[in-house]
């Protein structure tokens, strides 16, 4: 076909379905392999398992998890930047490559139709000279390409290590959940202690005050009764002294008092006890109840102590948590770079994603075709410097990169190609579709357009709804 076609061949197809065309006056020998790329697809297992709480057992096998995780996750960032630079090289150099086949391409499409207006003998030496270039630059472009395979491969292997990764974070962050519901229960009771004790307390302060207060009045009573009991004595020696001396019997007090003047002393007497009842609240507190009173403040105290305790290992257990979380902030953050990056390969897109939590902020860079050359001179620039189409597929890498990094059931875009062209839409609906049917098949996505659905190759997958035209 290259260089002695049969008559009236217009294009030959080999065992692979690759197409050749032969040499005509305007056109140079052509050939179109077609290679195969194995589809390849993502699962994740989840792995529940339940049983009875060992909180020390848990707190150790989470920490052996946190370290396997910690260490695994540095192994697998390690590898996958070793990847991305190695791929970065190969598709820098494959782009070369390209550029200078390109180039002999135009250089031979010029020589070709003045060799058959001309009909003159041409350097036969310079010709296989180019042709033999062409074959080693293609034979490049095959070991590229197997480089290329060999990369994926590995980011594959470190993609898997990496779900086997999120997998045990989710477990962690579930247990860790478990003891964060215990720790807020825990809480709650140990403060309903706490008030109880406090109450306990006032209680037994107040009794306290009045016990005293109830001793000082006996006390003075005492005396007083003391004293008028002396007092009595006193003017019972005098009076009997005094009866002795003329010779007079004692009289009997019960035949001499009044029973007016013995009420009234009774009902004197009540109303003391009474008044004396009220300075005590109440009836007075026994020995045995003040005692009781103390050993439920002793067990309180020691509820307490026990919840103290409690409260800070499962406070260690949340530091322990918000530690787990950091890992799992750059675990996403290297996901989301990772998945940006090969969505814009789709298209030999380069570029880059940088997430500060700390500002909350987010840094995009892309670079087109017309950018390498800046790249390779480490220029960068930021979305506000690409077309209506680029930055509207660039947005379009970015969404699907964070559909890989949640988990919400549905999914929605509106109105997303509005700004694109042609051939941009055509990529974009047709990796929209594959991301919906084959990656992420559970789940339920929902996509609106004003524009038609003929770019779209795999319309049997998907359900397509025509809305009405309105009328005016």
């Amino acid at each position: 076909m290259s260089s002695n076609p049969p008559r009236n061949v217009s294009k030959a197809l080999s065992l692979n379905f690759g197409e050749a065309y032969p040499v005509t006056p305007d056109r140079p020998y052509r050939f179109y392999s077609n290679l195969p790329y194995t589809a390849r697809y993502l699962t994740e297992n989840d792995d529940a398992s339940g049983g009875a709480r060992n909180f020390p057992a848990e707190i150790q096998a989470v920490r052996n998890d946190i370290a396997d995780a910690t260490r695994n996750l540095t192994e697998a960032q390690f590898s996958l930047t070793e990847a991305t630079r190695k791929l970065n090289d190969a598709q820098r150099e494959s782009q070369r490559v390209d550029t200078t086949i390109e180039n002999l391409a135009d250089r031979r499409e010029a020589i070709v139709p003045a060799l058959q207006e001309l009909r003159v003998e041409v350097d036969v030496e310079m010709l296989s000279n180019l042709e033999a270039e062409i074959k080693e630059k293609r034979e490049k472009i095959e070991e590229l390409k197997e480089a290329y395979s060999d990369l994926s491969e590995k980011l594959t292997m470190t993609e898997e290590q990496l779900r086997n990764m999120k997998a045990s974070i989710q477990e962690l962050e579930g247990r860790i959940s478990g003891v964060s519901r215990e720790q807020r229960e825990l809480e709650r009771r140990r403060q309903e202690q706490r008030d109880a004790v406090q109450d306990k307390k006032r209680k037994v302060t107040g009794y306290d005050h009045r016990i005293a207060d109830y001793e000082s009045k006996t006390s003075g009573k005492r005396k007083e009764a003391e004293r008028l009991r002396e007092k009595i004595a006193t003017q019972e020696s005098q009076l009997a002294e005094s009866f002795a001396e003329r010779n007079i019997e004692k009289p009997d007090l019960a035949d001499l008092s009044p029973r007016d003047d013995l009420e009234d002393a009774a009902r004197f007497l009540k109303d003391e006890l009474r008044k004396y009842e009220e300075l005590l609240g109440g009836p007075p507190v026994t020995t045995e109840q003040l005692e009781e009173k103390h050993a439920k403040i002793g067990d309180l105290k020691g509820k307490v102590d026990h919840y103290d305790t409690l409260v800070t290992t499962i406070r260690q257990l949340f530091l322990s948590r918000y530690k787990q979380l950091q890992h799992i902030v750059a675990y996403t953050t290297v996901k989301l770079q990772l998945s940006f990056v090969r969505q814009l390969n789709l298209r030999r897109y380069g570029g880059t994603l940088q997430v500060d939590f700390n500002k909350r902020t987010l840094d995009v860079h892309v670079q087109t075709h017309k950018h390498y050359e800046e790249a390779s001179q480490k220029k960068s620039q930021d979305l506000r410097g690409l077309s209506g189409g680029e930055r509207s597929y660039a947005t379009a890498c970015f969404v699907i990169a964070l559909w890989e990094c949640i988990e919400c059931p549905f999914r929605l875009l509106d109105e997303f190609d509005v700004f694109m062209d042609m051939i941009n839409r055509r990529i974009v609906m047709n990796s929209l579709v594959h991301v919906a049917t084959d990656r992420f098949s559970t789940f339920q996505f929902f996509f609106f357009t004003p524009q038609g659905i003929q770019e779209i190759e795999e319309k049997e997958k998907v359900l397509i709804i025509k809305m009405p035209k309105v009328k005016r």
